[in-house]
Formats: C-alpha cells, sequence, structure tokens
C-alpha cells in the first residue's frame, strides 16, 4: 500500500486501457478501510474508502465482476463514484489473487457511458492482464526481498520457483539450485565451477557482461538490484526468454553475485499478444484507429509531409 507506481505495472495499465478501449483503467490494493491505486491511467485519485469500492464487491465475488450500466444495478447506483468523479457507468474487475488464494487487490477497467458486457474473448484478455500484472508484483516482491535480506538467499533457494545461481568471477558458479537444474537441465554438480555466461547465447553477452561488471566494480551497486531481460539458452538447446535479478555482495572479502532466473516465455507470448490486439483492428487485420492516429501524429509532428487517402470499406 502507498508504494509509489513502478513503469512495468503502468505499461500494463496502459495496455489494458488501450485493449479493452476504456478511458480508465487500474490496479488497486485492498486493505480493511481503503482501495489503493497502484497503478491507474485516466484517473486523477489515489484511491477510496473500501466501502465505496466497486472492488470491494469483485473480491467478495471472487471471480470477474461486469457491470454494464451501475444505474441499473441496485448495489452501485446510488453510489457517489457513479453521481460524483469519476462518474462511473460501466466496470468490469477481477481479482488479483496470490499463489495461495489470498485476494490482495483487483485489476479493473471503468467507463463514464454504459457499454455492453464482456465478451468470453473479453474475459480471457483480463485473465491475461491480471496474470501479468500479478507476475510484475511478484518480481517486485522478490527484488524487496533481496534488498532487505541478502543473507537469507540459500535459505529460500531451494523451495524457490526460480532458478537461484550464486557465482563469483574466479571460481565461476557456487551455488545451483533445484529450480536451476529444473529450468536449463543441467544438475548442480554439473554447473558448480562452471560460468553462466555459457548458457546465454552470443547476442545477449555483452548486456549479461556489462551487468557483472556494474555489479562487481561499482560498490553502490550493491545495494541497487535491478532486472535484465536477456534469453538463455537449455541442455537441449532451446533458446527461452528470460528476466535475470542481480544482486552483489561480499563474504570473506570476496565478491559474489546471486541471479534470480525466471523463464518468462508465457508472459512474453501474452504480451505480444495482447501489443497485437491492441494495435491491430480484428476484422481487417489492419492497424487499428488509435495506431493509426498516432502514427499521423507522429508525422504532423515531426513535419513529415504525407498524403492522407481515406476509404470507405462499404463502398
Amino acid at each position: 500500500m502507498d508504494s509509489p507506481p513502478t513503469d512495468a505495472l503502468d505499461r500494463l495499465t496502459t495496455l489494458a486501457a488501450r485493449l479493452f478501449r476504456v478511458p480508465v483503467a487500474f490496479v488497486s490494493l485492498i486493505d480493511e478501510k481503503r482501495q489503493f491505486f497502484a497503478s491507474r491511467y485516466g484517473l486523477n485519485i489515489s484511491g477510496t474508502a473500501r466501502n465505496v469500492a466497486f472492488c470491494h464487491h469483485t473480491l467478495a465475488q471472487g471471480d470477474i465482476l461486469c457491470v454494464p450500466d451501475t444505474l441499473k444495478d441496485p448495489r452501485f447506483r446510488d453510489s457517489p463514484l457513479v453521481h460524483g468523479y469519476p462518474f462511473i457507468r460501466f466496470y468490469a474487475g477481477i481479482p488479483l489473487s496470490t499463489p495461495d488464494g489470498h485476494h490482495i487487490g483487483t485489476v479493473c477497467l471503468t467507463d463514464s457511458h454504459p457499454r455492453e458486457p464482456l465478451t468470453a474473448e473479453d474475459r480471457k484478455h483480463l485473465n491475461d492482464i491480471a496474470a501479468l500484472v500479478m507476475d510484475r508484483m511478484e518480481m517486485h516482491r522478490l527484488e524487496l526481498l533481496r534488498y532487505t535480506s541478502q543473507q537469507r538467499l540459500e535459505a529460500i533457494s531451494s523451495t524457490s520457483p526460480d532458478a537461484i545461481v550464486c557465482t563469483d568471477l574466479r571460481r565461476g558458479i557456487t551455488f545451483w539450485n533445484p529450480a536451476a537444474t529444473a529450468l536449463f537441465g543441467y544438475s548442480a554438480e554439473e554447473m558448480r565451477g562452471q560460468y553462466i555466461s555459457e548458457l546465454i547465447p552470443a547476442r545477449c553477452q555483452t548486456d549479461y557482461r556489462n551487468e557483472l561488471v556494474r555489479i562487481t566494480s561499482d560498490e553502490a551497486a550493491i545495494s541497487h538490484p535491478r532486472s535484465l531481460q536477456i534469453w538463455g539458452v537449455t541442455r537441449e538447446g532451446r533458446e527461452f526468454p528470460a528476466e535475470v535479478s542481480f544482486s552483489g555482495w561480499r563474504e570473506e572479502g570476496e565478491r559474489l553475485v546471486g541471479m534470480i532466473i525466471r523463464d518468462v516465455t508465457a508472459r512474453y507470448e501474452s504480451e505480444a499478444r495482447l501489443c497485437e490486439l491492441a494495435s491491430l483492428d480484428m476484422l481487417t487485420r489492419l492497424a487499428s484507429r488509435s495506431a493509426f492516429m498516432d502514427q499521423v501524429g507522429q508525422l504532423t509532428r515531426a513535419g513529415v509531409p504525407y498524403t492522407l487517402l481515406m476509404t470507405d470499406l462499404d463502398g
């Protein structure tokens, strides 16, 4: 609660607004008394009391809640959020749930005009957005965990679903958890003394080595861990998109590097599919109206001469 917004969440919130073509989209976190907007698009408030929050009903339902017209729903027709800012006439929300089933908030879409109910495909897209939000929040949670307690790395790594690797520049890999074996296909015994660079394609080597230099040569870098998007290679030669979070610390005078590696293939594919849906017209498979207006705006601002041809498909 009350944490500053992150670029990753803001990108997903903006994507949700574009995908569903609504003026307002937000990610909310809920406690006993209020809801806090961890990320918002088209909204000028940072939260509301829980007793008036639409999200309270979404969490109580435990599934997607869609209200095509709030004035026709007795639960919401007298709400101050309907008759006052942000003047909600349409609402759709989905709970954000932790792996153990605990509801912590929602992803919501609103409009100041009534809309048709969500279709089955819309519901699938909203589920995808919620999954991506939870994935980002989990990465944020892990980064906070590393920041506050680097020395707990080995204690948590044995049960972590993410690959966790410890290495130094002299001795190579010193720790390799079971999830790393499952991800790459090599046992801890095989990888001890080896180098993680051997599992990274040549095109990603520069980014990887630059991050190693930063984390090992800059003393301030130890207290500023960050993530890198690269590709990994399994024992069978399969390449996969990976998100690698780097941490550094000292043990007995030696600078060690820790890496939490997550296979983000599902996220990579979902983001690509959702971006395509947000920018393409499904009937013609051409750029959508919003994408077209973005392109025209870019050309106009750049002062580039262009010709505009408009065609009526019906004629």
